[in-house]
Parts: C-alpha cells; structure tokens; sequence
C-alpha cells in the first residue's frame, strides 16, 4: 500500500482480497477506490462500499 500511496499517478489497485477482515477490506477499497472486492468468509454486517462488486 506504500508504493500505491506513493506513486498514484502510475499506478492503480484494481481488486482486493480478504479472508475475513471486512472492516481492512473496505477501508482499502475506499482509499484506493477499488471496484472488484473478494471476501471469503463476509460475516453478517459484511457491507461494501458504494459502487464496489463484492464477491
């Protein structure tokens, strides 16, 4: 997440992954506004971020 934070301008997160940590996932996907989300084990108040495909 350092480089991506460092070098914005050429780089670009197009997909995050989690086992279980919906809260980090999110956090990330919000930051870096990242579309395509992966989730293994989501948890009931499992919610993503606007215009994100969680799967």
């Amino acid at each position: 997440m350092r480089v991506l934070r460092a070098h914005p301008d050429k780089l670009h997160l197009v997909g995050a992954a989690a086992y279980a940590n919906a809260e980090k996932l999110f956090s990330i996907a919000k930051e870096f506004e990242v579309a395509e989300l992966c989730l293994v084990e989501p948890g009931i108040d499992a919610c993503p971020p606007e215009n994100a495909n969680l799967r």
